[in-house]
């Protein structure tokens, strides 16, 4: 199923597993999204992964007090809440 604008061709798209593809045409996850996205709130249940970049406006809150990053890119302390 595909949902298209006038005159901007597909702008969204539900492929036959049920994925949905906005501003793809072969979405790749359950929601795959080409662009930009912006909200109020985010919550990630289990994993936050990032190809491009992350960007953190503002506070961030951790259920742990550990946070992955490429050493490449920086150096980043999180503070462990229970202190």
């Amino acid at each position: 199923m595909t949902f298209h604008t006038s005159g901007g061709g597909e702008r969204v798209r539900i492929d036959s597993a049920g994925y949905v593809g906005i501003n793809s045409d072969a979405p790749k996850a359950r929601l795959d999204v080409v662009g930009t996205i912006s909200g109020s709130s985010l919550t990630v249940m289990n994993s936050l992964a990032s190809s491009g970049t992350l960007v953190i406006k503002g506070d961030a809150t951790f259920d742990t007090n550990t946070l992955f990053v490429d050493a490449a890119k920086g150096d980043f302390r999180v503070k462990d809440p229970e202190t």
